[in-house]
């Protein structure tokens, strides 16, 4: 396998600098069961201000090029409700469901789950999948939120078996000194600790607009436009839609 990017950052290298903002012992391990406490939340908050950042009311939340990946949805005779992956955000990409052995036939469209309701309330139909919707699936005790995938119309024996791939959002695992490698590579790594250390200044400070804060949504928006442009060339050149 390749090595990994000496310009990528590492959870030493977040450990390093958070403990140098803060005035703490630059060697992690003296520090205090209160300081590994904080860290770890300083961690969780920054990954989730970098990997999940609210853009404007139009686009709640930015869909990073790195955080997507495939999943497939093998269908079942008379089932029009499917588990999606434990790791999935919830955030399913709008025209990538289709049929996977069926290049020619048209991809799934993105309904609500009112919509969804709806059609199955005034039409039992089946046979192949035209609609898919998304929903939260109630919560089980000690597990985050799970989701599902809706179809229809509803499969029939004829579909069983057959594949639907899409493309989702993940949630990736948290940083520790065994997953040392955050998502997004060294391209973005400077965004990454700025998220780190504004949400140090937020905790420390109580300062949402530090100098820090200010940093990070400036190379936030440096990061967006580079992966922007990642995903138009690898689309072809196509423009951003």
């Amino acid at each position: 396998s390749m090595a990994e990017s000496a310009l990528s950052l590492t959870f030493a290298d977040i450990q390093s600098e958070c403990a140098h903002f803060l005035g703490w012992d630059r060697t992690a391990a003296n520090w205090t069961t209160n300081q590994n406490t904080d860290f770890a939340f300083i961690v969780e908050r920054g990954l989730r201000a970098f990997y999940y950042p609210v853009i404007s009311e139009d686009q709640p939340v930015y869909e990073w090029s790195f955080l997507q990946i495939e999943g497939t949805v093998t269908l079942a005779t008379d089932d029009a409700q499917y588990d999606l992956p434990d790791n999935c955000s919830g955030i399913v990409l709008d025209n990538t469901v289709t049929n996977a052995a069926d290049s020619d036939r048209r991809g799934l469209a993105k309904i609500s789950e009112a919509e969804w309701r709806n059609l199955r309330a005034m039409e039992t139909s089946t046979g192949v999948p035209r609609y898919y919707a998304v929903r939260g699936v109630a919560p089980v005790t000690n597990t985050a939120q799970r989701f599902e995938m809706l179809v229809y119309p509803t499969p029939t024996v004829t579909q069983n078996a057959q594949v639907l791939t899409y493309r989702y959002i993940f949630i990736p695992e948290t940083l520790s000194s065994t997953n040392i490698y955050p998502h997004g590579g060294g391209r973005h790594s400077e965004t990454l600790l700025e998220a780190m250390l504004a949400t140090a200044e937020i905790k420390q400070d109580d300062d949402t607009d530090g100098p820090h804060s200010k940093r990070f949504k400036d190379l936030l928006i440096s990061s967006i436009r580079w992966d922007l442009q990642m995903k138009a060339l690898n689309r072809g050149g196509e423009g951003e839609g």
